[in-house]
């Protein structure tokens, strides 16, 4: 019976960020909030779903000004993944912002909340994307999808600058 089922279509949306578009969500906003989000997406390849989570506890010093991020910590789908001195820079910007609003981190605190300082609901990142890429002058690759998807664009990327690498293992992304 499955053999009479028809093809299943290859879904759209599947084009990753340019440098250049990037570049362009960062210009657009003036928020440090939402530009160390925007580099850390485009830097470390993790999932939008994951960063509510997150904490300042699972960062840790590298050389050359990175830091090293766990995702998902203490689960089972736990990995490590890596972001550059820029998205340090801009997080740091961003924590010393929220001190200078009275608040006081820990290593319990989240790397990210909301104005109202509370924790990012899971779908904020995907929502927070879709508001900042109205910017961009993307293009519909069907009648509902953009040829980039506003969060996961940025994992695609990431992905794919991977894949471009001769001296990466293929087998890391």
């Amino acid at each position: 019976i499955r053999k009479m089922f028809p093809e299943k279509e290859k879904p759209t949306g599947d084009r990753a960020y340019t440098v250049d578009e990037i570049r362009a969500l960062l210009d657009n906003t003036k928020s440090y909030r939402f530009r160390a989000l925007i580099h850390l997406l485009a830097s470390s390849g993790v999932r939008a779903g994951a960063v509510h989570e997150m904490q300042l506890k699972d960062l840790t010093e590298m050389p050359q000004g990175c830091k090293a991020l766990k995702v998902y910590p203490n689960t089972k789908d736990e990995y490590m993944t890596f972001i550059g001195p820029e998205c340090v820079d801009y997080l740091n910007k961003y924590h010393d912002e929220r001190k200078a609003h009275g608040e006081k981190l820990d290593e319990n605190s989240y790397l990210f909340m909301t104005d109202e300082n509370k924790k990012f609901l899971p779908e904020y990142v995907s929502i927070t994307m879709c508001r900042l890429c109205r910017k961009l002058k993307r293009k519909l690759a069907s009648e509902s999808r953009y040829e980039i998807m506003s969060a996961h664009g940025f994992r695609k990327r990431f992905d794919t600058v991977l894949k471009m690498r001769s001296d990466v293992n293929i087998a890391t992304s």
